[in-house]
């Protein structure tokens, strides 16, 4: 299939299957059998880790909300993560998606989900503030001290489930500490 440039940063629709997630570009229907749905991996942790650090720096250095982008290539199937040009407040933040602002992302590259900082949340509020796109999605509540992070699947039909992180992400750092005993020695 040839995609071709659009306005925004495309996306992906997520079909969920037994046992894992299916994607999509966001265009396509799930039942077009001239597309090869891709298997979606879990995310490693140390992308939450990372996201949920640059919101404390930003909380604790200028009392904003900065957001991330999970980002999903179609092609091998991998993510990333990327910070979106975007309008920082108190109490979130307004992320960009026009592709001007995102001149080197290839078109297989898609917008996958999303982690935002939000101040303020409570009950149904959260899930309200998940943003109208297929993709993993990670709220950041923060009440004074206190935070919590929940995590949603919006899937490709419009539908939302709230996920516990396990059902998503793979601990990484436990395995890259203690994966291969030959490679990293503890004496």
């Amino acid at each position: 299939m040839k995609m071709t440039q659009q306005k925004t940063i495309g996306q992906i629709k997520l079909i969920p299957a037994p046992d894992t997630l299916l994607a999509i570009p966001a265009e396509c229907s799930e039942h077009d059998k001239t597309i090869t749905p891709v298997e979606v991996p879990r995310l490693p942790t140390s992308f939450v880790s990372w996201m949920l650090g640059l919101s404390l720096v930003a909380r604790t250095r200028v009392d904003r909300s900065v957001a991330s982008l999970l980002l999903f290539d179609l092609h091998v199937g991998r993510w990333s993560v990327c910070v979106p040009k975007q309008w920082c407040g108190i109490d979130g933040a307004r992320w960009s998606t026009n592709r001007s602002d995102y001149p080197d992302l290839p078109d297989h590259v898609r917008i996958g989900g999303s982690f935002q900082p939000r101040t303020g949340l409570s009950g149904d509020e959260i899930a309200d503030a998940i943003p109208l796109i297929s993709g993993i999605h990670f709220i950041e509540q923060t009440v004074g001290m206190d935070h919590a992070v929940h995590l949603f699947i919006r899937y490709g039909s419009g539908a939302l489930d709230r996920v516990s992180p396990m059902a998503v992400t793979y601990d990484d750092w436990e395995q890259a500490a203690f994966g291969d005993p030959e490679h990293v020695r503890f004496e």
